[in-house]
């Protein structure tokens, strides 16, 4: 099981997993060393949010 405390898991599919995690609070590159210390990696995708979540989540923080 993949246990980060900088890192949530957002879906698991078979031996798929998919984080989520604050860039400010953890570089990709520590949450890859972190993980990969523990569990066999076969392939890795590192995907930034579209600029529209970028936006909503903006608004969304901001609601009165």
């Amino acid at each position: 099981m993949i246990s980060v405390p900088q890192a949530t898991i957002v879906e698991r599919t078979g031996p798929r997993v998919k984080l989520t995690f604050d860039p400010d609070v953890i570089s990709a590159s520590e949450l890859i060393a972190r993980i990969t210390a523990d569990h066999e990696v076969r392939d890795l995708f590192v995907e930034n949010p579209t600029i529209e979540e970028i936006v909503a989540r903006m608004y969304a923080e901001n609601r009165l």
